[in-house]
């Protein structure tokens, strides 16, 4: 069960503690009619999160029995897709995220987490073999060492080393309070430079013609005409991702 609260600060809560809020191939599919409206919409910032002990425990183990994982990976793609947001996206990790929980935790931009959760990555423990490119996001965050003592040496990572190995970001004891307080610092910011750094900062190269487009939209749009007009006027900017 996916729970959905709209606005320029979107929140997605994953509602099913009595199964530590594992994703089934129905969640899948409320979860992707989800991305299909926030890239409609176009909020500030996503915010994603669960009630209960976890975060999320990744997939059903029911689910993981229905249909070829090998060649359509229902996580993969919905992980894939919320990478791709244009918009900064924050797990704010109320538990433990375990397997493809963490693989979700991962394709979020920010990590902000209960000091007590636990990430753990137990695919050989079942015979699986994680997609590349769920592998890879891992890697993007955490370096290919601490990868590896995640997926070949089943390591548990709680508290203080969820920090020390760059799984999470921040630790609080209220991660979703202090997701939305940084939610509401972002929506401060220039939607169009927001959105074009984040693309940048996944595939850029020194000659990337693709980010040099989004460099020249951005110097040419209203928002930073605004923000000139906001630093002689002596005022706060208000930015309306045009």
């Amino acid at each position: 069960m996916i729970g959905y609260q709209d606005g320029d600060i979107t929140i997605i809560t994953l509602l099913n503690p009595e199964r530590e809020n594992a994703l089934s191939h129905d969640d899948f599919d409320a979860f992707s009619n989800i991305i299909d409206h926030i890239e409609r919409e176009k909020p500030r910032v996503v915010i994603i999160t669960g009630i209960g002990n976890s975060f999320c425990a990744g997939v059903e183990f029911a689910s993981l029995q229905i249909g070829d994982w090998s060649t359509n990976n229902p996580l993969n793609k919905l992980c894939g897709r919320i990478a791709g947001l244009h918009m900064p996206v924050i797990a704010a990790l109320n538990g433990h995220f375990v397997g493809g929980g963490a693989e979700l935790a991962f394709s979020a931009d920010f990590r902000i987490s209960l000091p007590s959760a636990k990430c753990k990555i137990p695919a050989a423990a079942i015979g699986v073999h994680y997609e590349p490119s769920g592998i890879s996001r891992v890697i993007d965050v955490v370096g290919q060492q601490i990868a590896k003592r995640l997926f070949l040496g089943l390591e548990t990572f709680t508290g203080d080393a969820l920090l020390e190995t760059g799984c999470v970001d921040m630790l609080s004891e209220e991660p979703l309070k202090l997701a939305t307080e940084r939610a509401e610092k972002i929506v401060q910011l220039a939607p169009l430079a927001l959105s074009g750094m984040k693309q940048s900062i996944a595939s850029c190269t020194p000659d990337d013609q693709a980010a040099r487009t989004r460099i020249a939209r951005c110097f040419a749009s209203k928002d930073f005409a605004e923000s000139m007009a906001a630093i002689n006027e002596k005022r706060a900017p208000s930015f309306e991702g045009k």
